[in-house]
Formats: C-alpha cells, structure tokens, sequence
C-alpha cells in the first residue's frame, strides 16, 4: 500500500492544491502592495489621520490621493464643502502653499463665510479642477484664481489615467481610500514604534476635508530663498492662457466682477500675465503693495512665514468687494 507521501495526487487535490496556492499567493501580493513592501501603500503614516482630513500626498507609489479623491468623489465631506463653498480659491500647488495658512481660515472666519482651497499639488493646473466641478457641480459667490498661469491645457500623465477613467487607477484609488479608513481607526494613538505594517512611518501630506488646505509641519532644516521676481518666460503662452481663461468664463456661474485674480510669489514672476487674465476675465487683480518681499522653500513655493504673512495682505485687500459679493456672509 502507497503511503499518504508516495500516494499519487487526485486531479480533484491537485486542483484544490492550485486554487489555494493562487490565492495564497493573491493574498501575499496584496498586503505586499498594501503594508509589507518598502514602496507600498502602507508605509505613509497615518498617525496625523483625523475624521476631517485624509493623506492628500505621500511619497513613493502611494503619490496623490487628493486628485482621485475629488474627480471621483471618495471623500464625501470634502466634495459636499467643496459644492457648498462660497468662495472658491483655485491654482496649482504654489496656490495651496499659499492660501493654506491660519492667516487665510481666520479671515474668512471673521467673514462668516465658507471657503475651500480648490488647488491640487505636482504642478495642476485648470483642466483637472474643471473635470472636478463638471461632475460635482459648485455655486461659488466669488472665486479667487492664482494666475501662474494656471489656464494650460495640461495634465501630468497620471492624472491624465485618472481624466480617462483608468480601471487601475480607480481600483488603486479605492485601496488608498480603504488604507486610510484603517490607519484612521488604529493610528492616531498608536506609538512611532507599534502597529508599522498598518501605521508608516513615511512622512504624508495631510488635506483638511473642511476647507481644503493642506495640513504641514515646516521642516526646521528647509532654507529660505528670496524670490526672484525677473519676468516668467510664461507669457509666451498669453494667447492659449487667454483662451482657456475664455472657457473658464463660460464654464463660470460666478460673475466678473467677483473674480479675483493674484499671482503668489516664486521665481519668474508671473504678474503681467494674471493682469491680462483678470483684464481679459473683467475680474479684479490683487497684489500686495509694491516694495513687499517673500521667501519660498524652493523657488516655487512660498515658505510658511511668507505664506502667512502674504495670503492676509492679500485677502485683506480685497476684503470690500469680497464683502459686497457675499453680501455679507453667512453666519
């Protein structure tokens, strides 16, 4: 008699055996995708998870969150502010490392008013906002657009995937969703040294469903540099800039005259191309008085002393016509 080793295997076990190792196999490449690769999606802290922010940016695979997180809508409560906002403030990553300030919540605080940071980081630009707003439509009271130019018909090819509905994309997209879901519940009072195959140890860029702005710690090592306000190349491309701005006119309920355009400070000013932009769009162009000095942490970027300190001169100034479009706020 064949012993239980030397005994031939059914085509019944042998299948059996193949559909377990398959899965056995399914399950080991999943978590490496979600918690025990160097790369995976798991290795962003979520120690800095709240009920009213989520991981907008991480390094590695993890990349951005919060570009498929509005277009397909995976996080509720950032769309529904979003939609419900009053006032719009819309650009590129320079506009989120500008106007997400305690300078900018305070202001509009005191108006009485909802705001949301409507910009998204690796350098967005129109396109991609304006297929956010086209599925979940806003109402805005007025807008604020951070010219820089802002108006190109230009996505990143990542982004790009997502725009074309990519089926890899959007299932990547939903695990960083559920990812978040978890590390939200076992994180935030979990030690540095516990729970690391769920909890991280990258450092993430977190983003505040409430208003939109990013939520980050500045680096006590980062070097200031002071800007270099010689002329952008950039208005070689006045005439497409002036065409997409066109298109966002007609895509806007919000009238001219609550338009507000700035340009943030970074190397290669970009403030005779927001002018033509705001000229073009009727809107009104705000900049701090002459004479003004900032600082960025890369050129491109205002540093977080200088964002501060350059998003309440500028909301200031446009405090009266903001009110007179408001019609007062809302409590």
């Amino acid at each position: 008699m064949l012993s239980s080793f030397t005994r031939p295997i059914g085509g019944r076990t042998y299948a059996s055996l193949l559909v377990a190792a398959i899965i056995g196999t399914g399950l080991y490449l999943l978590a490496d995708y979600l918690f025990l690769g160097d790369d995976s999606l798991g290795r962003c802290s979520g120690r800095g998870l709240r009920a009213d922010n989520y991981i907008a940016e991480c390094a590695g695979f993890f990349g951005s969150y919060e570009h498929p997180a509005h277009l397909y809508g995976l996080e509720p409560q950032a769309i529904e502010n979003m939609v419900r906002a009053d006032v719009l403030i819309l650009g590129s990553s320079r506009a989120m490392a500008a106007f997400s300030t305690q300078a900018t919540a305070t202001y509009f605080r005191s108006l009485g008013t909802r705001f949301y940071l409507m910009g998204f980081g690796f350098n967005e630009q129109y396109r991609f906002a304006r297929a956010v707003m086209a599925r979940f439509p806003p109402n805005p009271k007025a807008i604020i657009v951070n010219a820089d130019p802002y108006f190109i018909y230009r996505t990143e090819p990542q982004f790009e995937r997502l725009l074309n509905g990519d089926a890899h994309s959007m299932i990547k997209s939903w695990f960083m969703r559920e990812l978040q879901r978890w590390q939200r519940s076992y994180c935030p009072h979990t030690p540095e040294t516990e729970k690391q195959w769920i909890c991280g140890t990258g450092t993430p860029l977190y983003r505040s469903s409430v208003d939109g702005r990013w939520e980050h710690e500045p680096s006590p090592t980062a070097a200031s540099h002071a800007v270099n306000s010689s002329p952008s190349h950039r208005m070689e491309e006045l005439e497409s800039v002036l065409q997409m701005a066109d298109e966002f006119r007609t895509d806007s309920p919000t009238p001219g005259r609550c338009i507000f355009i700035t340009s943030a400070p970074a190397d290669g000013s970009t403030d005779q191309l927001a002018a033509a932009v705001a000229s073009r769009l009727g809107a009104t162009m705000i900049m701090p008085p002459d004479g003004t000095s900032f600082q960025t942490f890369d050129h491109q970027h205002l540093d977080p002393a200088s964002a501060e300190a350059w998003s309440a001169v500028v909301l200031a100034q446009m405090r009266g016509p903001l009110q007179s479009c408001l019609g007062g706020g809302k409590p």
